[in-house]
């Protein structure tokens, strides 16, 4: 998977490119109807005022000085609204992607378990080598076994634990059989977790540091793009 990340980059480049392209004439449509709105507002409402104001003038109830003063108050009204609705614009441009950044930054994460979860990891590791160092018949990490140590899981605090204490040792290099009498047995969540795309509830499960643990979903996934993407994709 972590493989794969410069072929993602590479379509996502490509989306972003032709959503670019395809975006750009409405997005300059939308800045000049916005960059004109305000100005052609205020001549506007001038415009009706000295329509409906005029025949007053005429007939002498509002005077000259009274009608130009309104005039002028008209437009300074709508310069200044330009200048509101241009900080209302920029607003709203900045808002929603401003939301979404502190929606992102304020979720939950599991770096805290995952960095406990490695240094006991570690701890394990230097524990297990001492117990296998001077040990004849092998490379001595070769010797370390992979375990699972009063390990118990639940989805959530209310939920019934899929493990309980569960406590096993494998050597490395053989060949294990996870088997169920139902389909909710939790096969998949065990190998979910020993690929550490979860971590236990409590206890621990131990792999030495010199291996790396990769877990292949039984979900396929496919990529938006051609069959012949898809295929050699991996």
């Amino acid at each position: 998977e972590y493989m794969q990340r410069p072929q993602m980059n590479e379509i996502f480049a490509q989306k972003l490119a032709r959503a670019s392209n395809n975006g750009r004439i409405p997005k300059k449509q939308i800045e000049i109807n916005n960059k004109y709105f305000p100005k052609w507002l205020g001549p506007l409402f001038v415009g009706i005022y000295i329509a409906t104001t005029a025949d007053m003038v005429v007939e002498g109830s509002i005077s000259i000085g009274t009608f130009m003063a309104t005039v002028s108050v008209l437009r300074s009204v709508a310069g200044d609204f330009g200048d509101v609705y241009k900080v209302m614009m920029q607003f709203n441009v900045l808002h929603a992607p401003i939301i979404n950044l502190v929606d992102l930054f304020n979720r939950a994460t599991d770096v805290r378990e995952g960095k406990a979860a490695n240094r006991a990891r570690r701890a394990l590791t230097k524990e297990e080598h001492a117990k296998v160092d001077g040990v004849k018949g092998g490379i001595t990490e070769d010797l370390i076994p992979i375990k699972l140590v009063d390990m118990s899981f639940q989805w959530r605090p209310d939920s019934e634990p899929v493990f309980s204490n569960l406590s096993i040792s494998v050597s490395q290099g053989t060949c294990v059989a996870v088997m169920s009498e139902h389909s909710t047995g939790g096969r998949a969540t065990l190998l979910r977790l020993i690929g550490q795309r979860f971590q236990p509830t409590d206890g621990c499960i131990f792999i030495p540091t010199h291996l790396r643990v990769l877990h292949v979903s039984n979900q396929p996934l496919m990529i938006e793009g051609s069959i012949y993407n898809n295929l050699v994709f991996g």
